[in-house]
């Protein structure tokens, strides 16, 4: 984490026209883990001392804002893949019905089966660089948070306020994608990993039957992925008009 800047107080100034000059409330300034010293020197957030020191924390409109990048960015990234996947089980099956009784079908559907599970793969770690950067801004606005001692109702915060309190490891990227896509979700694309996840949709009937289960996999999978990061997204939106209605509303110290 980037550490605060640093404000030195002068003549006049009080906890809330140094906050509004950064664009935040005076509670988001005082109750900042940084400023646990400035705490108790000024227990009394109305009188602050000439030339002390206070630490000014990150912008949670702007936390919040960076989380929604990454949702925005793991969604696009997600899309893709799918998208990717199922043009490619299309030239596979193409490929098949180009060329006919010379084709060895168990043989060209196990090949298919691979190369799916390989996408999945791959595509893992594409998905885990925005989770990890989905991660990183969950923690800095569950630091927040915490700090304030607020409690807060929507059921996506409060799965990153017990995250932070449970885990304080570097982000991996794992976290984010828990939260971005929920547990449930994410172990079915990690079981769709395996060659034998594939094997069990894609093998049996005619290759025409085969073909047809997979690409409704692949769709589904994705419909269900995109209608979960969509519903982080308005989430996000909701929570960065929520900020800066509050930042608008707060009242003043005196």
């Amino acid at each position: 984490m980037q550490p605060a800047r640093m404000h030195t107080i002068i003549p006049g100034e009080t906890l809330t026209s140094i906050a509004r000059k950064y664009g935040l409330s005076w509670k988001a300034v005082y109750f900042d883990p940084s400023n646990a010293d400035f705490r108790r020197r000024c227990p009394n957030p109305n009188v602050i001392r000439t030339g002390d020191r206070v630490a000014i924390p990150s912008d949670p409109v702007a936390i919040l804002n960076q989380r929604l990048v990454a949702l925005r960015q793991l969604r696009t990234e997600a899309s893709t893949l799918f998208v990717g996947m199922e043009m490619q089980a299309n030239r596979d099956f193409q490929e098949i019905q180009a060329y006919g009784i010379k084709v060895d079908i168990a043989a060209a559907a196990l090949n298919i089966i691979a190369g799916l599970a390989h996408m999945c793969v791959d595509g893992y770690k594409t998905l885990g660089l925005a989770g990890q950067k989905l991660e990183e801004a969950n923690r800095k606005f569950a630091r927040t948070y915490l700090a304030h001692g607020t409690t807060v109702t929507t059921q996506g915060t409060e799965v990153i306020r017990d995250a932070i309190i449970e885990r304080v490891a570097e982000p991996s990227g794992e976290d984010g994608l828990v939260w971005g896509l929920g547990k449930v979700l994410l172990n079915s694309y990690l079981d769709m990993q395996s060659p034998s996840y594939w094997a069990t949709r894609a093998t049996g009937g005619s290759i025409e039957d085969q073909h047809r289960r997979t690409l409704q996999t692949i769709q589904q999978t994705r419909a269900a992925m995109l209608q979960q990061i969509d519903g982080r997204i308005r989430e996000a939106e909701q929570e960065i008009r929520k900020e800066q209605s509050e930042k608008m509303m707060a009242v003043p110290v005196r």
